[in-house]
């Protein structure tokens, strides 16, 4: 797995890998986002190896900037609310969102875009933007 080197600004956290992917990628896909109100926190991964958290902001700020990295790497994005992380057959980065405590999606790479493979594994307990990749 891929070394991850943080930059803390403003209470975020970004991946320095994340530049490179959004400069790649960037404005070359439309993205939609539902998310349920009552959470707080969102951590994703690009799927690249590298991580990107937020803390100390409601859950539609959170997801809504996540959801519009993600957009910004190239991927088309639909969010929708679900439970489980998917494994084989269906490309997802899910997104764990949390009352309580920010929690973090790990990425395997870029080939879970091309090859359906794990994305993602999570880390959490009370909901989850789930952002599938068509």
């Amino acid at each position: 797995m891929l070394r991850r080197s943080l930059l803390y600004i403003s209470g975020l956290t970004i991946s320095t890998a994340l530049l490179g992917s959004a400069i790649t990628f960037q404005d070359t896909a439309q993205a939609s986002l539902t998310v349920s109100p009552q959470l707080s926190y969102c951590s994703a991964s690009s799927g690249q190896g590298d991580w990107i958290s937020w803390g100390h902001q409601t859950a539609k700020e959170a997801c809504g900037i996540v959801n519009k990295k993600f957009a910004s790497w190239g991927q088309p994005i639909r969010a929708r609310r679900y439970g489980r992380y998917y494994i084989n057959g269906t490309n997802v980065v899910e997104v764990s969102c949390s009352q309580s405590q920010p929690f973090s999606v790990a990425g395997l790479g870029t080939e879970a875009f091309n090859k359906a493979v794990e994305i993602v594994r999570l880390r959490g307990q009370e909901g989850r933007c789930v952002y599938k990749v068509k």
